[in-house]
């Protein structure tokens, strides 16, 4: 067990930076490796401390991810390996796979990971949440939990136990890594962070814990007031619009924050390759090959203070420990905020900086139009939460609006300038998925530059989708998100002929890109949605003008 410990502190202490050391690493995961192949009965007894499943395993969790394929290799076979006999014999069983059984300690690794100073340790960590997502880990239970059973008796704990720790620890990853994004240092791999926090913002968006929610049971609570994990929170009142957490008025002091995280973010020097010196924060540089004794891997893991609801101080009636969560939850329109300023507004970039700026950028427009899209999964939930599409539409539509007409830009040097078509794609991607159902009904149209006039982003498709725009991305997401407004839109509105004709022409343009299919198949795909909108009103208008013809022969 001391082996262990020590080769996972050196493996971790030679990554990234300057103290980035290919053999030290491969010599680490070797010796783990060794341990898990020969000896695998180790596995089943981590001591008091639970070495295995709080620390070894969930280091081989994260050096899968490992940039040299032979280290990478050697850390899947520790987590093979070492993880069916840690999983056989462990008493904790409430998760099906390793991965649930382990979740506490896996996020409270990829937590750590995300607070080291080397930039590929935060890469790590993110694609290793972006994983746990991808497998429904860091997402609600995978069935409805009632508080009650059909014959009236309460549910399991056990249930309850699953869907806490779940949403424990997706509150846990969503808040280190939106406070990440927040900050104002722009480093190469951040967009990985966007990355997972897209990922495990659209998984719980759907569930909203609102205070009208009554399904507290997704959460492991038994009503609002006991529950102070929630993920994501739908919220739509007038401050909101400035607040990343629940009433926390962020964005507001945005300007003095960003400078002190700006200053925070520079104590650490940084190399030509752009990463962070990790001699700044590693301790163990000169670390002595001193003896230990037995008991030293007490010291290192079981002293220290895991995840809320995974500890091993007093459990609760459930099995699980008491959260120590006390922040506001995050709020469903204070990301979207956020990803929208950092995909329009990013932080200032220096001119080395410039190939990392734009895929960043693109990043958090794709990250923002994947939550967008979480909100209408399917026909059945269409209008689920219609208010609140309403009002983050009302407030993001604008700008998204301003940066693909061309108009401006908030960046006074880049004034004037068209935006790139990467940028511009993703903002019809956004735009697309933004649309609430029924958009339209109700708007007064004034001079065509209403964002809610069904004409006039009719007519902004066709501009986009001709073939007088140069870049294919662009068409093809203007045609894109021309499809989504024919789907979405307000009957009386789309029924206008100057609607039909934009929408048909937008079409019929599409079809004539002779070089990208994709393209064509996006005009096909706004064909589509125009006769499904088309054969719901035909029926209609059928049945009424058969009732009418019987009227006149009676």
């Amino acid at each position: 067990r001391v082996l262990a410990i020590r080769a996972c502190d050196r493996y971790i202490a030679s990554v990234g930076g300057t103290n980035d050391d290919p053999a030290a690493r491969r010599a680490a995961a070797a010796a783990i490796r060794s341990i898990a192949v020969r000896a695998s009965n180790q596995f089943s007894d981590g001591g008091s401390g639970d070495i295995w499943c709080k620390k070894v395993l969930p280091l081989a969790y994260l050096g899968r991810k490992d940039d040299d394929k032979k280290i990478a290799s050697l850390w899947a076979e520790v987590w093979e390996e070492g993880g069916a006999v840690a999983n056989a014999g462990g008493s904790n069983d409430f998760g099906v796979t390793l991965e649930e059984k382990l979740l506490s300690y896996l996020v409270k690794a990829c937590l750590l990971a995300l607070d080291d100073v080397s930039w590929s340790r935060r890469v790590t960590a993110c694609q290793a949440l972006t994983d746990l997502t991808e497998m429904e880990i860091l997402a609600p239970a995978p069935r409805k939990l009632d508080m009650q059973k059909g014959n009236g008796t309460p549910v399991a704990g056990q249930s309850l136990t699953r869907a806490r720790r779940r949403a424990q620890a997706s509150t846990e990853v969503l808040t280190k890594c939106t406070k990440l994004i927040g900050k104002s240092r722009l480093w190469s791999g951040k967009a990985e962070v966007v990355k997972a926090v897209s990922k495990i913002a659209s998984k719980w968006s759907i569930v909203g814990g609102t205070s009208d929610a009554t399904d507290w049971s997704i959460f492991g609570a038994g009503n609002a007031e006991a529950c102070e994990w929630i993920p994501i929170q739908q919220t739509q009142n007038s401050q909101d619009w400035d607040s990343l957490f629940l009433e926390d008025g962020w964005f507001k002091s945005n300007d003095a924050a960003s400078v002190s995280s700006q200053l925070e973010e520079n104590k650490g020097a940084v190399t030509t390759g752009g990463e962070v010196d990790g001699s700044m924060a590693d301790g163990n540089e000169g670390e002595e090959e001193g003896g230990l004794d037995f008991d030293d891997e007490e010291k290192i893991v079981g002293s220290e203070q895991l995840l809320a609801g995974t500890s091993d101080v007093s459990e609760d009636e459930d099995g699980v420990v008491p959260s120590a969560i006390k922040q506001p939850p995050l709020t469903l329109v204070g990301i979207c905020r956020l990803l929208l300023e950092q995909g329009l507004s990013p932080p200032s970039a220096s001119s080395r900086d410039n190939d990392i700026l734009l895929p960043y950028r693109a990043a958090s427009l794709g990250a923002l139009a994947d939550i967008l899209n979480s909100l209408h999964p399917g026909k059945g939930q269409s209008t689920a939460f219609s208010n609140h599409d309403q009002y983050l539409y009302r407030h993001i539509a604008p700008a998204l609006l301003s940066t693909i007409r061309m108009k401006e830009t908030t960046d006074e040097k880049e004034k004037g300038k068209p935006q790139p078509p990467l940028i511009t794609a993703r903002c019809l991607g956004c735009l697309s998925a933004s649309l609430y159902h029924g958009i339209g009904s109700g708007t007064v149209v004034t001079s065509g530059e209403n964002e809610e006039d069904v004409v006039s982003l009719s007519r902004i498709f066709v501009d986009l989708s001709g073939g007088k725009q140069p870049a294919w991305t662009v068409r093809e997401a203007a045609a894109l998100a021309a499809a989504s407004l024919a789907a979405r839109a307000s009957s009386e509105r789309l029924r206008k002929h100057a609607a039909i004709t934009a929408l048909l022409d937008c079409a019929t343009g599409t079809q004539k890109d002779r070089k990208f299919w994709r393209v064509r198949l996006a005009g096909l795909q706004l064909l589509l949605a125009l006769v499904e909108r088309a054969g719901s009103a035909s029926d209609t208008t059928g049945s009424t003008a058969k009732s009418s013809s019987g009227n006149k022969s009676g």
